[in-house]
C-alpha cells in the first residue's frame, strides 16, 4: 500500500468489496479497536462491523489473520480476496483457505475471486472444486463457503444487506 492506497489488482479487488459492504452500512474497523471497545461501542444488536486482520488458527495451529470478518445480524462469517491475473500459487491457496474453514472455529466464510486467471482452463477447475468443497462442507460440518466472483458478489451483498 502506498500512502494509505491499495495499489495493487488484488488491493483493487478488496478495495471494491469493501466499499460495497460500506455502501450496505457495514462499518471499517481494525481488530485490535475492535478488541478494545469490546463490550461498549460495539456490543449492539445492530452492528454491522468489518473486522480487518482478524485473527483465527491456521491448520498449523499457528496464529494467522483473515483479511476481513463480517459481523452484522444479516451475516457474520470471515472474508477474503483472492486475485489471480495468470498461474501461480493463489489458486494453490484456495485450498488452504477450504481447509481452515473445515479445521477452525468458524462456520462462515466468503471467497471472493476477481482477475482473468480464474477464467482460463485451471483457474475455472479450482473454482469448480471450491464449490463442489461448499457442498462437503455443509453436508459433513454444517459449515458455509460461499464462492463469488465480483459480479456475484455484489448480487450477494445486495440480496444480504437489502
Amino acid at each position: 500500500m502506498v500512502g494509505g492506497r491499495r495499489t495493487s489488482f488484488g488491493g483493487k479487488l478488496l478495495e471494491s468489496v469493501i466499499g460495497a459492504l460500506t455502501l450496505k452500512g457495514l462499518t471499517e474497523c481494525p481488530y485490535r479497536e475492535y478488541r478494545q471497545h469490546q463490550g461498549d461501542m460495539f456490543d449492539t444488536a445492530n452492528e454491522r462491523l468489518l473486522i480487518s486482520n482478524y485473527p483465527y488458527t491456521t491448520i498449523f495451529g499457528t496464529p494467522g489473520r483473515r483479511e476481513y470478518y463480517i459481523k452484522s445480524p444479516e451475516w457474520q462469517g470471515e472474508l477474503e480476496c483472492k486475485f489471480q491475473n495468470t498461474g501461480g500459487s493463489t489458486d494453490e491457496k484456495m485450498l488452504y483457505v477450504a481447509e481452515t474453514l473445515r479445521r477452525g472455529d468458524e462456520d462462515h466464510l466468503v471467497v471472493v475471486h476477481g482477475g482473468d486467471w480464474w477464467e482460463d482452463k485451471r483457474g475455472k477447475h479450482i473454482i469448480k472444486w471450491m464449490k463442489r468443497e461448499s457442498e462437503s462442507l455443509r453436508d459433513q460440518y454444517g459449515k458455509q463457503l460461499v464462492v463469488l466472483d465480483v459480479p456475484g458478489f455484489f448480487k450477494w451483498a445486495n440480496k444480504t444487506w437489502q
